[in-house]
């Protein structure tokens, strides 16, 4: 009976510690259970900040991308400004040579401008010479405005032409520029006829006697206008006409045509003066015809 007892006293014990250990168990999967749900939690958590993250990172890549192509491309437009810069800072010395001709040109056609206005401004001053004129000249008046000036343009001292000593240089070449800009051919004619025998060593002699051979060509009479051009040639040597003359020959030698000998004297410009605006009028004429400014090379 004793026995009996104690194996229930412990059979309680035992029933009793297995309950218990059942409740912490249970308590132990409930725990477990919640750090799972929190470590789920945990879980979601870093992987929206890691989505986030991978996100910002391409936005940052495809940023630097773009910047990067950016740079690529002002980097390849500095390059290209610097190469242009250097290209147009580096300007050929024959170019320079060309703008210095042409300013020097512009600087005569300016004079002669302002010459031009001396002359308007010293109207009265020449109708008193004028006067003057008729009483030193006496039974030989003055040419009409028509009376033509011979072939080339240098006319002879006596009734044809004013006497020198009553003439001035400034206003007579004035006065012929004058007629000649406004369409007066056959008196600018005279004028710079009269301007070429009186004064021929003077600045504008070779400008006198090139308008002569341009009023020729006007007038349409190439053979003296060739006479006139040639007398720019050799009588002032090298002038500021002199290639405009060996252009102009060559019209007048086309319109004789004499196609040979005009293209001999465009050639000529474009060789011997290069940077001038005639050089680059003859070259235009030249690929008219068909040819270059050099001559073909003969075959051996």
């Amino acid at each position: 009976m004793k026995s009996f007892r104690v194996a229930v006293v412990m059979l309680l014990g035992v029933s009793g510690i297995y309950a218990q250990k059942k409740e912490q168990f249970a308590d132990m999967q409930r725990d477990i259970a919640s750090i799972q749900d929190q470590v789920k939690a945990i879980q979601a958590t870093e992987a929206e900040k890691f989505s986030k993250l991978e996100t910002l990172i391409q936005q940052a890549i495809d940023t630097s991308r773009a910047t990067n192509t950016q740079v690529a491309v002002m980097s390849s437009n500095q390059q290209s400004a610097l190469k242009d810069l250097q290209n147009s800072a580096t300007i050929p010395v024959t170019t320079l040579n060309s703008r210095l001709d042409q300013m020097a040109q512009s600087f005569q056609e300016l004079k002669e401008t302002i010459l031009d206005m001396n002359g308007r401004i010293s109207k009265m001053d020449a109708k008193i010479q004028d006067l003057q004129k008729q009483i030193q000249l006496g039974n030989n008046p003055l040419p009409a405005p028509g009376a033509a000036a011979p072939p080339g343009g240098m006319a002879s001292a006596g009734p044809a032409g004013a006497s020198c000593s009553a003439l001035q240089a400034d206003a007579t070449y004035s006065n012929a520029r004058r007629d000649y800009t406004s369409g007066s051919y056959d008196l600018a004619m005279q004028e710079f006829s009269d301007y070429a025998r009186c004064f021929p060593n003077t600045q504008f002699a070779p400008n006198a006697q090139f308008y002569i051979g341009d009023i020729y060509y006007k007038k349409g009479d190439y053979d003296n206008a060739v006479k006139g051009f040639d007398a720019v040639i050799e009588q002032f040597q090298e002038n500021n006409k002199t290639a405009d003359a060996h252009y102009m020959k060559g019209n007048c030698l086309m319109k004789l045509s004499q196609r040979d000998a005009a293209v001999k004297e465009y050639r000529l410009v474009a060789s011997k003066y290069p940077d001038t605006d005639a050089a680059a009028q003859a070259k235009a004429k030249l690929r008219e015809l068909g040819l270059t400014a050099a001559p073909a090379k003969r075959r051996r």
